[in-house]
């Protein structure tokens, strides 16, 4: 009641975290907004003032009557360096199910990476903790930071539309390893992209959604390619650096501000 009182719009990401709230904008002539993944997207969450932004066209045809609205990268924060040799390689730990982030395939193909490289999981996990090749960072107080002593990200998402860390780590000049899945397979350079084979069809909120694995010594000899290639960690650096400028806040934020108001 008091989120609502004198509200023009509420905007939300995912889902309504209270199912009355779609009724309760309605009743009450206030603009509701998802910004919604499609994979936890639910017809029920939708009421007669409700709009739906989608942050990516990734499964989009899975959500009628929506629009795509980019989440743009503060980068102000997320300060562009050029990377110019590849020694550590980031990903970055967080759970999600079916091994979203693509862990497991980072821990499978660090056994068979040959360069002397650091490879590093951000965010201890006590199912990381005795593999020989990981180290971890732990956890830091700015989620900017994380990205501070890193010179790659590895991110072999299995399935997913937007991905924050893939846009921070552009943002912050790191090249991006990642699978040959949309939506960031016609973003990102194309020397980070790890050939995909498929794995199974899993049920989530939004209905069935493929889950995508690689060959973990596909990823490990992309790994041993920009360690030994050091142009080409410049070259996949300065990509990363101009996507990060299509994504920029300064670029965006007049539209948001409009779409919100309106």
């Amino acid at each position: 009641d008091w989120l609502l009182e004198g509200t023009h719009t509420v905007f939300t990401v995912e889902g309504p975290y209270d199912n009355r709230l779609p009724a309760l904008c309605a009743e009450r002539q206030v603009r509701l907004v998802y910004h919604a993944n499609p994979e936890l997207w639910d017809e029920r969450y939708r009421g007669p003032s409700t709009r739906v932004w989608l942050p990516t066209e990734w499964e989009m045809r899975r959500v009628k009557d929506s629009e795509v609205m980019r989440m743009p990268v503060d980068r102000d924060r997320c300060k562009y360096r050029e990377r110019s040799t590849a020694k550590t390689f980031l990903l970055p730990y967080g759970p999600a199910f079916h091994d979203r982030n693509g862990r497991d395939l980072f821990l499978a193909a660090s056994d068979l990476v040959k360069a002397d490289v650091r490879l590093v999981v951000g965010g201890l996990h006590p199912a990381d903790a005795t593999h020989r090749r990981v180290e971890h960072s732990g956890e830091v107080e700015d989620y900017w930071q994380l990205y501070d002593d890193a010179d790659v990200l590895v991110l072999p998402r299995r399935y997913g539309g937007l991905s924050l860390c893939i846009q921070e780590a552009a943002a912050c000049g790191l090249p991006v390893v990642t699978l040959d899945l949309p939506p960031y397979n016609t973003e990102v350079h194309r020397a980070g992209l790890v050939p995909t084979t498929w794995a199974y069809m899993a049920r989530m909120r939004g209905g069935r959604f493929e889950v995508h694995n690689c060959g973990p010594e596909s990823l490990a000899e992309t790994i041993d390619l920009l360690a030994s290639t050091p142009d080409l960690v410049a070259e996949m650096s300065a990509h990363s650096d101009r996507l990060a400028a299509t994504l920029d806040w300064e670029f965006h934020v007049e539209r948001w501000r409009v779409r919100l108001h309106r």
